[in-house]
């Protein structure tokens, strides 16, 4: 094999990471309900795009059919050449602001109450850590221990420390209505995970599914010394969904900066909602707090900047309207153009010009 074509293989960037192959998976769904490009607006986009194509990496990874879906879901007056193809926003974008091998490590929801041990998250009940079971304050305990607690707490959900991906692994047990085998079984679980109290949502989520926890997603962007909030969707679960990921019926839907949601929403099949299937009006809904929630993840944004300057925050509110940290995403989390704007939003020109000047393919 000659050295051009061997780059070409390991440069695909259907090939640069196993985890890109969700990636794949969504282009060619995508495809199959998109919005063919013109040939005008292909030139347009080629034109803007070509001097951030100046690597093997940008090159390889940056794939124009991406837009044959952006330009379904740009419904918001967007400019259509800022939108990321997927494959490049995770293989030069993710790659160039975020160490993913010491996010593997960092992003372990066992480490959320030191790491973030002053931001609201939900209440850790028990946890397991290897072999070992742990209480919320690290302190070995045993099975029956583990399982008090959780009885106290009356319902909890389970979820593996790392790769929830979908809600994969994630087990709910109540109290009232399931028997102690059940949580025995449970807390039997052989890999390491956290057990935490049931969130109850706030009425501004719950009203479009209260079988699962609805989450915003906000993507921060430590850049220049400043963060910059440049994507901000609800994500929420399908009619009497248990997950509300997008891959299993869930919805998605933009929120401007005052916390009103926009008009429509999209779910995995680029089909347009302007309500809930349950019948709430997206136009109609404002997030209480919402200002609480960008400040939040502003602030927790320089703790974890050392290994990642672009996260995805999992955000929900409470009963109260406070929001609580669900989850981070310190590498591969990515934001969710088909909410109809641009990955990196108001600041697109700005960091594309930034990593087109590095040397991306030594990184």
């Amino acid at each position: 094999m000659n050295v051009l074509k061997k780059l070409h293989r390991l440069l695909d960037p259907e090939k640069v990471s196993g985890r890109y192959k969700d990636g794949r998976r969504d282009l060619l769904k995508g495809l199959a309900n998109g919005s063919p490009i013109s040939n005008e607006q292909k030139s347009e986009i080629i034109a803007y795009w070509q001097p951030y194509l100046n690597s093997c990496l940008a090159r390889y990874s940056w794939d124009i059919r991406w837009y044959d879906i952006y330009n379904k879901v740009n419904v918001f007056g967007s400019n259509l050449t800022h939108f990321v193809p997927d494959s490049y926003y995770y293989c030069v974008v993710d790659r160039f602001f975020n160490n993913a091998v010491a996010a593997q490590a960092l992003d372990d929801k066992n480490l959320y109450d030191l790491l973030l041990n002053d931001a609201p998250q939900p209440k850790t009940i028990c946890r397991r850590i290897g072999d070992v079971l742990l209480d919320n304050q690290y302190k070995v305990i045993s099975l029956e221990q583990a399982m008090t607690a959780c009885k106290q707490a009356g319902k909890i959900i389970l979820k593996p420390s790392l790769g929830t991906c979908a809600g994969a692994g994630i087990s709910v047990w109540n109290g009232k209505i399931e028997k102690e085998e059940v949580l025995k079984s449970i807390l039997q679980i052989p890999r390491s995970f956290v057990v935490q109290d049931f969130v109850e949502q706030s009425k501004s989520l719950s009203q479009f599914n209260a079988t699962c926890v609805n989450t915003m997603r906000i993507v921060t962007l430590l850049f220049q010394g400043e963060v910059h909030v440049v994507s901000q969707v609800v994500i929420m679960g399908g009619k009497e969904a248990l997950t509300n990921h997008l891959h299993r019926g869930g919805l998605v839907c933009g929120i401007m900066s005052d916390g009103r949601l926009r008009e429509l929403a999209f779910d995995g099949n680029l089909t347009m909602y302007k309500q809930h299937p349950n019948g709430q009006v997206f136009a109609d809904c404002q997030l209480p707090n919402y200002h609480k929630c960008i400040d939040l993840v502003k602030a927790m944004a320089f703790r974890v900047s050392q290994v990642s300057k672009l996260v995805a925050w999992d955000v929900t509110l409470n009963a109260d309207d406070e929001p609580l940290i669900i989850e981070t995403n310190l590498s591969w989390g990515g934001s969710v153009q088909v909410a109809g704007s641009p990955a990196l939003g108001d600041i697109t020109d700005e960091v594309l010009q930034y990593i087109a000047k590095q040397k991306i393919d030594r990184k």
